[in-house]
């Protein structure tokens, strides 16, 4: 049997009042009690963070694949937007090419007005005069 003395007295080991010896005794048996505690609390630990680190991993996995998913989904997204801006373009460009040929058109049709309103002037222009000269005659005596 193995006992720590911590201090060596005179008194005989047989001796009810040897506490030198129970309290060394005491103090191993806290010392055993508290080492299987700390023993029995680091193998909880152990099973707590393994238990932790699958869960963190899982996390890890589902948000990689939620990623790659969001990323997939991305793609898809930026060619048809790239698909419908092309076709944007080719719409744009014959959107300008009828504005220009819609503003020719308006041009012409103001000068096709204005050379309208000059001849309805000399046509009544020309009525009045021949207004004017068919009065003429008729003011004329017969002969």
């Amino acid at each position: 049997k193995l006992t720590l003395r911590i201090f060596d007295n005179q008194q005989d080991p047989g001796s009810p009042c040897n506490t030198s010896k129970m309290s060394s005794s005491i103090s191993s048996l806290v010392v055993r009690t508290l080492l299987a505690i700390s023993c029995v609390a680091l193998v909880m630990n152990r099973f707590n963070d393994k238990k932790v680190m699958r869960s963190l991993v899982e996390n890890t996995e589902r948000a990689q694949a939620d990623l790659k998913v969001a990323m997939d989904t991305s793609q898809g997204c930026i060619k048809q937007l790239e698909g419908k801006s092309v076709g944007m373009t080719a719409k744009d460009q014959e959107l300008a090419s009828l504005t220009a040929y819609v503003n020719t058109l308006m041009d012409e049709k103001h000068q096709i007005q204005e050379q309208l309103n000059l001849l309805q002037q000399q046509l009544g222009q020309e009525i009045k005069e021949k207004g004017a000269l068919v009065a003429a005659q008729a003011a004329k005596p017969k002969k």
